[in-house]
């Protein structure tokens, strides 16, 4: 497909007009980050073609070193917007370890028009045809330009230095959210695993006294949302948002992660992880230790201690204790019961396994509670 810097694609429900740094869905605006939306661009561009990685990173970063993580992210988040499941997909194809290709058909709107020769005595240039054909949409995307270069000069100029961010480094972050772990496995069934996993990672964070972590209840609300971080991050009311995709394959897991500044939508660090299923612990562990260290929390020697001791541990239990996790979650009785069911499985085969133990007391406790008959104290009358 010709790369026409005017030209306009159609796919699906959507428009995408690269001039104008616009995508449509049935006529309304689709709002996109600048480099996600140049991501869509080179695979709507090379509609049908396998794109590798590396040719990906190095068009949309051509200047910097930058991991896959940040491709993902990029690719994660158009599946988001376009309501494009990893599973099923009907845009981008994902192929393993190489790179990505846009698989919906593409029509090609608004090409110019075939340059010809004036016609005799008409006096126009054909540059001026060309100008004449320029929609206003496009005039007043220039304008628009013109006075964001001219706002940003002044603001270099005039404005004081004090109050400006130096580059590399990171703004303060006080509070911070996890949103779900985005399954790269293409499997439902292993939905528990992702979302137990964004589990560990919120607890594990949560033990950073200075840092405020949003609950689990309040991100799972956004667990496969196309909503982007402008929305999400205001409503959780946090400087930061970590988001990133997570693998399992055989007992091989890898997790991606990414820290977002949320007034921004900027990228401040990302990294990937790919450990056995028995070092998940530590692995969770130096998740959350990374990303104190990034936003520059300084952790006390028992907060270091605790995400520092993390032991090997036997896969399948901890596979059955996020099963129990997942359950439990659901928050009615057949959840609970299978819960159990699954933490009682992890302690069989790990007898020293706390986190499992830890559920089974607590469910525990709670059915004492609900059926066990109170009993009534009389406090005694004080003596006349």
């Amino acid at each position: 497909m010709a790369n026409d810097p005017q030209a306009t694609y159609a796919f699906g429900r959507f428009t995408l007009v690269p001039s104008e740094k616009r995508i449509l869905c049935d006529g309304k605006m689709v709002p996109l980050p600048p480099k996600v939306f140049d991501t869509l661009v080179l695979l709507v561009e090379n509609q049908g073609r396998l794109i590798q990685k590396e040719e990906l990173l190095k068009a949309l970063w051509p200047d910097t070193v930058v991991e896959e993580v940040a491709l993902a992210h990029n690719v994660s988040q158009l599946r988001k917007a376009l309501g494009d499941p990893a599973e099923d997909p009907k845009f981008i194809e994902t192929v393993p370890k190489r790179g990505y290709r846009f698989i919906a058909a593409v029509r090609e709107l608004g090409e110019p028009a075939p340059r010809a020769a004036s016609p005799a005595g008409s006096g126009v240039a054909p540059s001026a045809v060309r100008h004449a054909q320029w929609s206003r949409p496009t005039i007043l995307a220039m304008f628009a330009a013109v006075l964001a270069l001219v706002a940003g000069v002044a603001a270099y100029v005039y404005l004081p230095r004090t109050g400006q961010r130096a580059a590399g480094v990171l703004p303060a972050i006080h509070s911070l959210a996890v949103l779900p772990l985005e399954n790269l496995s293409g499997d439902k069934e292993q939905e528990y695993f992702a979302d137990g996993m964004t589990d560990e990672v919120i607890t594990e964070l949560g033990k950073v006294g200075a840092l405020r972590v949003i609950s689990r209840t309040s991100v799972m609300q956004y667990k496969g949302t196309r909503k982007p971080l402008s929305d999400i991050a205001p409503k959780l009311n946090v400087d930061a948002v970590v988001e990133g995709t997570i693998l399992r394959s055989g007992n091989r897991v890898r997790i991606t992660a990414q820290l977002i500044e949320a007034s921004s939508d900027r990228h401040l660090w990302a990294r990937s992880y790919e450990r056995d299923l028995k070092d998940v612990l530590a692995l969770q562990d130096e998740v959350a230790r990374d990303i104190a260290e990034q936003i520059r929390i300084k952790l006390t020697p028992k907060e270091r201690t605790l995400l520092t001791e993390a032991h090997a541990i036997d896969p399948e239990a901890h596979d059955a204790y996020l099963r129990g996790r997942y359950w439990w979650s659901k928050r009615d009785a057949e959840g609970e019961w299978k819960g159990l069911d699954y933490f009682q499985r992890a302690v069989a085969k790990d007898p020293d396994y706390a986190l499992a133990a830890s559920r089974i007391r607590s469910w525990c406790w709670a059915i004492t509670a609900i059926f066990l008959p109170r009993k009534r104290f009389r406090m005694p009358r004080k003596p006349p």
